[in-house]
Order: structure tokens, then C-alpha cells, then sequence
């Protein structure tokens, strides 16, 4: 989605300037350099927490010319009216997995009871602070063990790998 101020001002000849939630690092550092070589425009990719991204958006803060973040934040930056609804496109989506401790049993998580029965005999349920969490704590919810795990969640705040443009570290 290309943020309304710079949509009709920035000129791309001088580069384009993608910003992203670092989940999709990889992939969009290869596709941007292929874009950059056919199309003749350097890419420039940075990447930080979604969460930083969408709220420096809403700010007027983020300095790019596309923004890639989870289709609700982007649905919430058009209805700010900082970015355009007209540019929205969804290009994948984002698996959430599960790991337990290479000693530990692996639990059977092949229904939904006993994805709650695995939950709920957990010690401990450590989420991610990227934008995976927040679907992942309602998939929590919806298993009906949301209040019985609350004091086991940990929040564990992930590092980008590259330097986050927000100007804090991740």
C-alpha cells in the first residue's frame, strides 16, 4: 500500500523505498532486487516490527513509498486516510508454528482438544511481539484456555536483521 501524502509527490526515478514487517525480509530483498535490475530503480527495503511501522504510519512518520503489514493494519491506515485503499493488494500470508524443547515430548496438537489439552499441560506459552501474536493469542481465545494459560503468555520480543528505520533498536 503506498502511503497518500508521497502517492502523488515522490518520484521514483530517484529510487523506490519499500518498508516492511521483517517476516518477509527474505523473499522481498530478492524480489526487490530483481524489480530494481528489469525496472532500471534502486529499491531500497528496511524492515521493523509491524506494530512500529503501522503506528509511525498513522503518525505521517513512515518515510517509504510501499508499505507491507498485516491486511487489518493496512485496513486501518486507508480508513486513517494516510495510505491509499485504491493500492491495496494482498500478496501472502504469514503460518504461524509451534516448537517445543528438543527433550520434551512433542504434544498432540492434531485437534483442537488436544491443541487445549497441550496448551493448558504447557510450563510456559512464549508469543512473539510481531504482529503473528495478536492472531495467535485470538486462536488462544477461541480454544477456550485464553484465561486459564493468562499468566503463562511471555511476550518475547523479537530482533529484526536488519536496521530498523523507526531509529530504535529492535
Amino acid at each position: 500500500m503506498i502511503p497518500t501524502a508521497q502517492r502523488n509527490t515522490r518520484q521514483f526515478g530517484a529510487g523506490l523505498k519499500i518498508l516492511s514487517a521483517g517476516s518477509t525480509l527474505y523473499g522481498l530483498r530478492a524480489c526487490a532486487e530483481m524489480f530494481g535490475r528489469e525496472r532500471g530503480i534502486p529499491v531500497q527495503v528496511a524492515t521493523d516490527h509491524g506494530h512500529h511501522i503501522h503506528q509511525a504510519a498513522l503518525r505521517g512518520e513512515a518515510d517509504a513509498d510501499v508499505v507491507l503489514l498485516p491486511a487489518d493494519m493496512i485496513a486501518a491506515l486507508a480508513a486513517a486516510g494516510v495510505a491509499d485503499d485504491g493500492t491495496k493488494v494482498a500478496i501472502g500470508s504469514v503460518r504461524i508454528g509451534a516448537a517445543v524443547h528438543a527433550d520434551a515430548p512433542v504434544p498432540d496438537v492434531s485437534t483442537v482438544a488436544a491443541l487445549r489439552n497441550a496448551l493448558l499441560a504447557a510450563d510456559a506459552v512464549l508469543l512473539t511481539r510481531a504482529p503473528t501474536g495478536d492472531p495467535l493469542m485470538q486462536a488462544i481465545a477461541r480454544v477456550g484456555v485464553a484465561e486459564a494459560i493468562a499468566y503463562m503468555p511471555a511476550p518475547y520480543p523479537t530482533r529484526c536483521r536488519s536496521c530498523c528505520p523507526m531509529g530504535r533498536p529492535c
